[in-house]
């Protein structure tokens, strides 16, 4: 039998990086593996302070993913963990389609911005 749960929330970088510090400072005995606290510092350098994240949590059977996915585009970040361990993974967004439809502003991904630069 498999297992699978899921959640979307939205939140700012920093807000985000303030609760895994919360986190890593409880009594949970995860959160004092020095490989669990070196996934999360080097998620924490990758998230930018300012932005809007959508956060997706997937779990299915014995491999969690989190992907903290920026609104306005740029470097995504995905934290994976199964029994091999813990490990962090980045991925490009762009949301030049969602500017299109008034969604967001501005797309911070690497080709919208080196198009930008261009001009």
């Amino acid at each position: 039998m498999t297992t699978q749960s899921s959640y979307v929330i939205e939140a700012t970088g920093w807000h985000i990086t303030e609760g895994h510090a919360e986190w890593m400072e409880s009594d949970e005995p995860l959160a004092s593996r020095d490989d669990v606290r070196a996934a999360y510092h080097e998620v924490e350098t990758l998230i930018r302070p300012f932005a809007q994240y959508r956060i997706v949590g997937l779990l299915h059977d014995d491999v969690g993913k989190t992907e903290y996915t920026p609104v306005e585009g740029g470097t995504g970040v995905r934290l994976v963990i199964s029994p091999s361990g813990m490990s962090v993974e980045t991925f490009e967004v762009c949301v030049a389609d969602e500017i299109s439809y008034g969604l967001v502003d501005v797309c911070d991904c690497g080709s919208c911005t080196a198009q930008s630069d261009e001009s």
